[in-house]
């Protein structure tokens, strides 16, 4: 499955996403119902770090089918980073971001897993 959602970390704090080669919308549509339950599990913020690195382009459309992330995560999503170099991937997170995402700084793309997960230690430490 290019799609693979599970927790990153024992304390059920982080939410790792891969994706990999092609995918669809369905597809896209299913791992957000996956991380949703995921984070329904747990009472505590929750961070998703989506490694994209290894994606194709996202399907048409992806714009539009994004704004379902931001209208079913739970009060609980803390926020989310998007591993990638993809110019066209990058431009996607910072138009959903402008669109959909209530905390703008809560949504970032970054080169590297360890970019990420810094940030997400920089959020767990500010207590956001």
């Amino acid at each position: 499955m290019p799609l693979s959602v599970s927790w990153a970390d024992e304390s059920k704090t982080t939410i790792s996403v891969r994706i990999q080669g092609e995918w669809n919308l369905d597809e896209y549509r299913a791992m957000l119902r996956e991380i949703v339950s995921l984070m329904r599990s747990v009472s505590h913020p929750v961070y998703v770090l989506t490694d994209a690195r290894e994606s194709a382009l996202p399907p048409l459309g992806i714009v539009w089918h994004a704004r379902y992330a931001f209208q079913w995560f739970p009060n609980n999503f803390a926020a989310g980073v998007v591993v990638t170099r993809n110019t066209f991937f990058i431009d996607v997170v910072n138009t959903a971001r402008a669109l959909y995402v209530k905390r703008p700084r809560r949504l970032i793309a970054v080169s590297t897993p360890d970019e990420g997960l810094a940030a997400i230690q920089r959020w767990i430490a500010e207590g956001r």
